[in-house]
């Protein structure tokens, strides 16, 4: 009986170790189906793209109202939004981190921004 019951516990645990909300398929699982979000199998990135269809001047304001959502989730200060929507296309990638994630964006008017989030 005691085999069994460590097995359970065993199995229970690989089994909530797959559904980590440490990852980013975790944390954002309402993305998985957006237009504008990429994230990694693995869970280990997530990509936010404000024009996917490239169409030059576009930008899905969905998309930025979901950034400011994820800054706020992952513990970032709110002026790194400021950051971003200040960053012109000559500056190419910027970054910045916290303790647990990093962030990379990068910003082009036929493009519109690209926010990449790590996990650290």
């Amino acid at each position: 009986m005691k085999k069994l019951s460590t097995l359970l516990i065993s199995i229970i645990v690989i089994m909530l170790s797959g559904c980590s909300n440490e990852d980013f398929k975790g944390l954002f699982s309402d993305l998985d189906n957006k237009a504008y979000a990429n994230i990694a199998e693995d869970g280990s990135y997530m990509m936010i793209d404000t024009n996917p269809d490239k169409i030059k001047g576009a930008m899905d304001h969905e998309a930025l109202l979901e950034i400011e959502a994820i800054h706020k989730k992952l513990g970032f200060s709110e002026s790194l939004e400021k950051k971003m929507t200040s960053t012109r296309a000559l500056d190419g990638k910027q970054t910045d981190e916290n303790d647990k994630y990093k962030v990379s964006w990068s910003y082009h008017p036929n493009k519109g921004l690209e926010v990449l989030y790590e996990i650290k």
